[in-house]
């Protein structure tokens, strides 16, 4: 009797590991690339949105990323324009680094804590690359670039983020068919949201000498 209840015991665990194991993940904010895929005629311009989903009773105070593409196919000119709603309506500090061929770092800090409704998502921006200047098709990935995407509301830590990248195909015309390309997707695991915060300090020093300045 006692090697059977031990029995029990033993498999009630092997069964709560388990479950554990392979439980649904805690809901996940995401920003992506909209649209997911487009076709632009040679020399034109390419725009996309970043747009956020929040999971449900979120929101957020700022975020920061970087795009990633190929600048022999999209160029290097880029012009970003900042979502006035969501929490950019109280007051941003924003900033566009694009120094670097194929990347362009983007972000932007709510200013004050009390943030309005931003609702399931909104834009973040809005990313214009001016002129393309090659023929193919180029991935716009989403790169955690600074150890966290998107800031909580108060920004005293992160919200677990994923991402969906995109892709441009630039074609004599803009009438043929949109390609698919190689797309990362990164999904930060719960375990490493301790030390993403690290780049959440990081943030709120480089706010701090900002706001001094």
């Amino acid at each position: 009797m006692k090697n059977i209840r031990s029995m029990k015991v033993a498999l009630a665990g092997i069964a709560l590991l388990v479950g554990a194991t392979f439980a649904s993940p805690a809901q996940a904010a995401v920003i992506s690339v909209t649209p997911a895929l487009q076709t632009v005629g040679l020399g034109d311009p390419a725009t996309v949105n970043l747009d956020v989903t929040l999971a449900q009773g979120e929101s957020t105070g700022g975020f920061a990323l970087r795009l990633a593409f190929n600048p022999a196919i999209l160029g290097s000119g880029i012009n970003v324009v900042f979502d006035p709603g969501g929490f950019l309506g109280a007051g941003p500090l924003t900033g566009v680094n694009n120094s670097v061929a194929g990347q362009v770092d983007i972000d932007a800090t709510a200013l004050v804590e009390s943030l309005p409704n931003q609702g399931s998502g909104f834009t973040l921006a809005t990313v214009t690359f001016l002129q393309t200047t090659g023929l193919g098709t180029s991935p716009v990935n989403i790169i955690d670039a600074l150890g966290g995407l998107l800031s909580n509301a108060d920004g005293t830590g992160l919200l677990e983020t994923a991402v969906q990248g995109g892709c441009i195909t630039v074609a004599r015309s803009n009438t043929e068919p949109a390609q698919q390309c190689a797309q990362e997707v990164p999904v930060p695991e719960p375990g490493t949201m301790a030390l993403m915060g690290l780049g959440v300090a990081g943030l709120a020093a480089r706010l701090r000498r900002r706001v001094q300045a």
